[in-house]
């Protein structure tokens, strides 16, 4: 750069030989020869047709200087004339003041009439007079207007004016009579002088080219040719061929000569270019063009954006790779969620290279949540063992409840140091990152190191916390089940040892009915034997209830051919066996069964009952008393017969 600029510096001050020379050698000689030879032609058609076109100039002149504009100021005169006519009635009508009304007549008119002033001076004596009565009528419509805009209208102000406007009008038409004829004359000179004058105009110029063309045609032939043999090297180069270097020459060609093989140059080094990135070394320091211009800098950037796609690609396979480790990692520790944990947190620091690390497990205990630290990697062990938090508290506790990541690259003062064999340090970056599942935070990941954490890192344990949430989630179900399993197993052998005592107990029943069946098929035989046993004895055989008012529960069918009365009447109480009793025998034998009763024992006793009929027959009455379980009187059982026979 600084030389390219010493040698303008040095251009500079070549002087006036540098830029302007004749000669054959160089393509500025030549075509400087050439423009001086042109340049002499046309100063002699310039002389000739000098003197022509001052005649034509001097007859336009007059057409643009004097008549067109003296046209052109009559025609914006009699404009701005209506518009004030027109805004000076509507003023004063709808009693308003317009500021166009007041430039119009303040500005606009004035102005044109200075330019008219002007043009009167140009013009000759027959346009002057004409000039001077258009100025005086059109002054008297002017003046007028400026007169009613400062005063109300009265009747005939109208009528005055329009006879004022009439004979501008006469006066401006006049005006324009003559200047459209003086028009129309100067440019009648004008075109005769005009079309003559092209024809001496051709010859001359016809000369100038015949002589111009050979002079030219020599000059050209040398140029072309040497401007042929850089096209053929172009092409060649166009092709896809790159020639050898090119040689210099003493003309101006030879800067193209020069870029030509700078551009060469650099379609070599792109080829090498091109063979680094097919080999994928993007860092090559291959500079085209010095990764200048639209080609050096499209190269540069396609370097470095494949640069980055190969850096992507090498931290998206990082990522994979470390996601396909950690998968086979948790599905290998899945039955054991402690284990995992440290597993994990181990794993984590060493595949991401930093200092500390601990997980955090969501633990619920009668509607109480508390985050247990179950895995850690270069932490104190001895001093956060055992470690539980509760939602909300510090960073570890916000991030669960927020379940959001918490990442800082300015750490608390109070937080856990890194400690090595050679000294202790304080991390530099932190991230807390929830681990959820099922939209509930399973875990809580807490990450520290003296480094900041990369993009790829940050990437890839926000990607593993999904997984691994996943995995703890269902490691804990695991666990879950398998406890319900064992229980589930363990109800089984209880459910089966019952079972066979059930079964046992059924078959011990099933035998005990059996016998009990057997039993009461003897009680059923001695029952018949019995009962036939009472209904054959001559007497009634009874069981009273002691403790309900000695009611009969039981009587022989004796009763009715004894006592002739049915045995439904004895045992409804229709009939009080008490009252049967001879009433001089009655208080006897109440005293006497009470005494029994009372010493829980038998007793005996002789007294007359009264029939059904009224008959009077000996009774003798034996019985006992039948004690409960807890040595009560229960039952009073006896056997009644008849003494008088």
């Amino acid at each position: 750069m600084s030389s390219s600029h010493d040698k303008n510096k040095e251009k500079k001050f070549k002087g006036i030989g540098y830029y302007f020379r004749i000669d054959n050698k160089t393509i500025q000689g030549k075509i400087t020869g050439a423009f001086m030879f042109l340049s002499l032609l046309c100063f002699i058609i310039i002389v000739i047709n000098t003197y022509l076109w001052n005649i034509i100039g001097d007859e336009e002149s007059k057409i643009s200087n004097l008549l067109a504009p003296l046209k052109l100021n009559i025609e914006s005169l009699e404009n701005q004339l209506v518009q004030a006519e027109v805004l000076t009635f509507y003023e004063v009508q709808s009693m308003n003041n317009s500021s166009d009304l007041e430039v119009i007549l303040n500005h606009r008119i004035p102005d044109l009439f200075k330019e008219l002033d002007r043009l009167e001076a140009k013009a000759n004596r027959e346009l002057k007079e004409t000039i001077f009565n258009h100025r005086k009528t059109t002054t008297a419509v002017f003046v007028r207007l400026r007169d009613l805009q400062k005063r109300s209208i009265r009747p005939d102000d109208n009528k005055q004016l329009q006879n004022l406007k009439a004979q501008k009008k006469q006066t401006q038409r006049s005006l324009l009579n003559i200047t459209e004829r003086q028009l129309k004359e100067h440019r009648e000179r004008a075109d005769y002088l005009r079309s003559n004058m092209w024809w001496y105009t051709f010859w001359e110029f016809f000369i100038a080219f015949i002589l111009a063309a050979l002079f030219a045609s020599a000059i050209l032939i040398s140029i072309l040719n040497r401007i042929r043999w850089l096209k053929y090297q172009i092409r060649k180069l166009g092709e896809g061929n790159l020639p050898d270097q090119l040689r210099n020459s003493s003309d101006e060609l030879n800067s193209i000569t020069e870029a030509l093989n700078n551009m060469i140059d650099n379609l070599r080094i792109i080829i090498k270019f091109s063979g680094e990135v097919g080999k994928g070394n993007f860092n090559n320091d291959f500079k085209v063009f010095n990764d200048q211009g639209d080609i050096g800098k499209a190269l540069a950037d396609m370097r470095d954006s494949l640069n980055g796609v190969a850096q992507e690609a090498d931290e998206r396979q990082w990522v994979n790779e470390g996601i396909t480790h950690f998968s086979d990692l948790m599905r290998k520790h899945s039955d054991n969620t402690r284990k995992l944990s440290e597993v994990l947190i181990t794993e984590l620091a060493t595949y991401l290279q930093i200092e500390l690390g601990a997980l955090y497990l969501v633990e619920e205990n009668d509607d109480k949540v508390e985050l247990v630290l179950e895995g850690m990697y270069a932490f104190d062990r001895n001093k956060y063992k055992n470690l539980r938090i509760e939602p909300g508290q510090g960073l570890v506790g916000q991030a669960y409840l927020e379940q959001d990541v918490i990442h800082l690259e300015e750490i608390p003062e109070n937080y856990s140091d890194i400690t090595s064999a050679i000294g202790t340090s304080s991390p530099k970056s932190l991230l807390i990152v929830p681990l959820i599942a099922e939209e509930e935070v399973q875990a809580v990941l807490e990450l520290a190191s003296i480094r900041s954490f990369t993009s790829r890192q940050l990437a890839f344990v926000k990607r593993l916390a999904n997984s691994a949430a996943a995995t703890i989630a269902s490691s804990r179900l695991n666990l879950e089940t398998r406890e319900l399993l064992e229980k589930s197993r363990e109800d089984a052998e209880i459910l089966r040892a019952q079972e066979e005592e059930m079964r046992q107990n059924a078959e011990e029943l099933e035998a005990t009915q059996e016998e009990i069946e057997r039993r009461m098929r003897e009680m059923d035989d001695q029952k018949g034997l019995y009962n036939s046993m009472i209904d054959n004895m001559e007497g009634i055989l009874y069981r009273t209830n002691i403790q309900e008012n000695n009611r009969f529960e039981f009587v022989s069918k004796h009763t009715e051919e004894m006592l002739g009365y049915s045995i439904e009447d004895i045992l409804s109480g229709k009939i009080q066996f008490i009252d049967l009793v001879a009433e001089e025998d009655r208080k006897r034998v109440v005293t006497h069964i009470g005494g029994a009763i009372q010493n829980k024992g038998k007793f005996q006793l002789h007294f007359k009952m009264k029939r059904s009929d009224g008959q009077l027959i000996d009774i003798l009455d034996k019985g006992n008393v039948v004690l409960d379980e807890n040595g009560n009187a229960q039952y009073l059982v006896g056997f009644v017969s008849r003494t008088d026979f």
